[in-house]
């Protein structure tokens, strides 16, 4: 299972990369401290082996179709500490291209989180690196071939917020994130936190660094209700020369006010809205402007489902495709547990994407559409088989200057098998 280990990195990662308010759900995950051994090594160690194969139209912009032989893993440990709990993911494999010039690559992906907690203090620090074919999709992995479609990506803390897909290219990411909140009384309490991210293309693709800070100060209302006020920072830099300039950077500030209500032990809301003055170093390709950002987000964990719904408005680095964007993004995540034997997962995700520059050829428009359902049966003790479709579509209102934006329609049914053994536990129980 590896939700427990994803909500620990998402808890440090959810302003990976983005300058506007982050509103990350609130979904409890029973196990992810619970109340064992604190032994050094003590935790939980999981992991899973699949085998699939796809039938692929379209995808990374290919013009034909094709099929995918797919081989792919995942591991996770958590560690039992209610003090310092230590989290660690990986998912990763590879897909084989047959036919319809459907390229082959690996994808990698990598998260570590690790808390410390006290009386009054948390402190907060994770790293995250990825290796994707092209932009992310589904779930951990990324891609539509692993079988973990309604799970929650670890790059982007659980709500995407850029939404422009990408034709095949390489990229290559690592963001390191810190946190830290204290208790000032029993109600009230004050958090920060930082962020840096490195993304580079090994094809086509504009090189960016990121950084982002913030704090907070919030208020305990009730059990239930808390309020908090955010000052937020991000800068955005472009390593690669583009429009005859080097160097090129801007950035934005903001304040927002969030809520937070919890309406039972299952259902959650959080809101998050406030507004963002952008500038940058070329005021000829973006001028300074002001932007207004917002988060919602309703979360619900019941004993057979989960299930995310949201929506993010916030200025961005452009995915590699554009000198920064202003993206909105309407996502679906849901998983249920039909009965002992079946599980289904959903993942939607509508986006559109307005570049930030002044400039011909970066001031575009983009929307598009990405979703997947996924059915799983289990097959005895230790393994399973599932079924998948997925679609993506993307259509711009011209063609940015990196020429790497998808545009068109793909269709993906996977069918495959997974081995997943019953997790070893290390320390007392």
């Amino acid at each position: 299972m590896l939700l427990p280990t994803i909500l620990s990195l998402t808890c440090v990662t959810a302003m990976h990369a983005q300058a506007a308010p982050s509103v990350t759900p609130t979904i409890s995950a029973p196990g992810t401290v619970p109340s064992l051994s604190t032994a050094p090594i003590a935790g939980e160690f999981s992991y899973s082996l699949t085998g699939s194969e796809s039938y692929v139209t379209g995808y990374q912009g290919t013009s034909n179709s094709g099929s995918s032989t797919n081989i792919s893993g995942q591991a996770t440990y958590v560690s039992n500490s209610e003090t310092h709990p230590l989290s660690l993911i990986y998912s990763g494999g590879y897909f084989f291209g047959n036919g319809g010039d459907l390229n082959s690559s690996s994808y990698q992906n990598v998260g570590v989180s690790q808390l410390l907690i006290s009386r009054r203090w948390r402190l907060g620090i994770a790293d995250t690196i990825t290796f994707l074919p092209s932009s992310p999709l589904y779930g951990v992995s990324g891609v539509p071939f692993s079988g973990d479609i309604g799970t929650t990506p670890i790059t982007t803390g659980g709500i995407p917020t850029q939404s422009i897909l990408t034709n095949y290219g390489q990229q290559v990411s690592n963001t390191v994130s810190g946190s830290v909140s204290r208790d000032i009384t029993g109600k009230t309490f004050v958090e920060g936190f930082g962020s840096y991210t490195v993304q580079r293309f090994l094809q086509t693709g504009l090189n960016n660094n990121s950084v982002g800070a913030s704090a907070s100060l919030g208020h305990h209302f009730s059990a239930r209700d808390t309020v908090s006020g955010s000052y937020t920072y991000a800068k955005y830099s472009f390593s690669t020369p583009v429009s005859g300039f080097n160097n090129f950077a801007f950035s934005s500030n903001g304040v927002s006010a969030s809520y937070s209500h919890a309406f039972n032990r299952k259902l959650s809301l959080q809101l998050s809205a406030g507004p963002q003055w952008i500038s940058s170093n070329q005021p000829a390709l973006i001028p300074d402007r002001v932007l207004f950002a917002s988060a919602v987000s309703i979360g619900y964990q019941g004993e057979r489902t989960r299930t995310t719904i949201s929506y993010n408005r916030s200025p961005n680095i452009g995915s590699g495709v554009l000198l920064g964007a202003l993206s909105d993004n309407i996502n679906v995540t849901a998983q249920r547990n039909f009965s002992r034997n079946w599980t289904g997962g959903i993942t939607a995700n509508y986006g559109r994407a307005s570049g930030l520059a002044a400039v011909p050829g970066e001031n575009i428009q983009t929307k598009s559409f990405y979703g997947g359902v996924q059915a799983t049966r289990r097959l005895g003790e230790n393994f399973s088989a599932f079924g998948s479709y997925s679609a993506a579509t993307q259509s711009s209102s011209g063609q940015a200057i990196a020429r790497n934006a998808f545009d068109g329609t793909a269709h993906i049914v996977t069918v495959g098998l997974t081995f997943a053994p019953r997790s070893m536990r290390f320390g007392r129980p």
